[in-house]
């Protein structure tokens, strides 16, 4: 047997008797087949015979049958968008919030301190500008009452008042405060800016330091004082001083042992801080002292500021 049938048999005739195959009627090779056609299936193989009327014959594939190859979408393949894809438009991805803000280095310190030395300016220009304001005032409640305002040009005598002259000017207000009056608080000061403006009323001083404490601590120590030749505009401008400090709802405490009146301010806005601001004579001076270190409480700031404010009083007495 050369196939997968048995021999052919004889053909049958219309007139059911049998004929021998001629030559040229024998199965011939089949013909080349072209490789980018659909395959197709015989109904009978070409290798053998007739097929056997005894045996069922073989399934008939379709003309056309699946291309080679897995499908586009079978069981091995995932879907375009599956449990293991996210779809194009979902639900956003969980948001992971961010981290706790760090604590801020040394060098950030750097810029807190240049924002308060420009604080510590505008608070000097406020200075000059409540002392313009005391002077012209004054000068204009004289002039309607007939005084003689030839006198407040003087640097001394004004009238009955015996205080006029109790303060001083002096070239370098840095150079008064003693460095132990803060260095329990905080350690030792960088180069004083001292600064010296007479507005008309007269001088006002003043003083800008850096202090360098202990583990990167920082801080800022500021002093002014203003002197006046005429006393009555003492009271009005320690009082404007003060309003600036007393905002919010916040308000100073008395310090007694320091002038004819004192007060101090504690602010923990920024960072801890201590304003201390003191009437005496012809004198309003004030004290601002400033820390990063936290640790620092209102007592111990109030004990540097106020023998910061004793240096003053005692290196500007007249």
């Amino acid at each position: 047997m050369t196939g997968p049938y048995p021999p052919p048999q004889q053909p049958w005739q219309n007139d059911g008797s049998w004929q021998q195959p001629q030559p040229g009627q024998q199965p011939g090779p089949p013909p080349p087949q072209d490789p980018t056609a659909a395959p197709s299936y015989d109904l009978y193989p070409q290798t053998g015979g007739w097929p056997d009327p005894n045996q069922a014959p073989p399934p008939q594939a379709p003309a056309y049958g699946p291309p080679p190859g897995p499908p586009v979408y079978g069981p091995t393949s995932a879907p375009p968008y599956g449990p293991t894809s996210a779809p194009p438009y979902g639900p956003p991805g969980q948001f992971m919030p961010p981290g706790p803000p760090q604590a801020p280095q040394n060098n950030n310190k750097g810029w807190i301190f240049g924002g308060l030395a420009v604080a510590a300016v505008v608070v000097l220009l406020v200075v000059g500008f409540v002392v313009v304001n005391a002077m012209s005032s004054d000068d204009n409640s004289n002039n309607s009452g007939g005084g003689d305002s030839g006198n407040s040009g003087s640097s001394g005598d004004d009238g009955d008042d015996s205080s006029a002259a109790k303060y001083k000017e002096v070239d370098d207000l840095c150079s008064v405060v003693s460095e132990s009056s803060y260095s329990d608080v905080l350690g030792a000061a960088g180069a004083g800016t001292p600064s010296n403006t007479d507005y008309g009323s007269g001088p006002a001083m003043s003083c800008y330091q850096d202090l360098e404490g202990n583990e990167y601590d920082l801080g800022t120590l500021a002093t002014n004082a203003t002197l006046f030749d005429d006393t009555s505009q003492v009271a009005s401008t320690y009082d404007s001083y003060l309003s600036v400090y007393e905002t919010g709802g916040v308000t100073g405490t008395d310090v007694s042992g320091l002038g004819e009146r004192a007060k101090i301010v504690f602010d923990d806005a920024i960072i801890p801080s201590a304003y201390l601001i003191v009437q005496d004579g012809n004198l309003v001076a004030d004290v601002r002292l400033s820390t990063t270190e936290d640790a620092i409480g209102d007592s111990a700031l109030q004990t540097a500021v106020e023998a910061v404010m004793r240096d003053m009083l005692t290196g500007l007495a007249a």
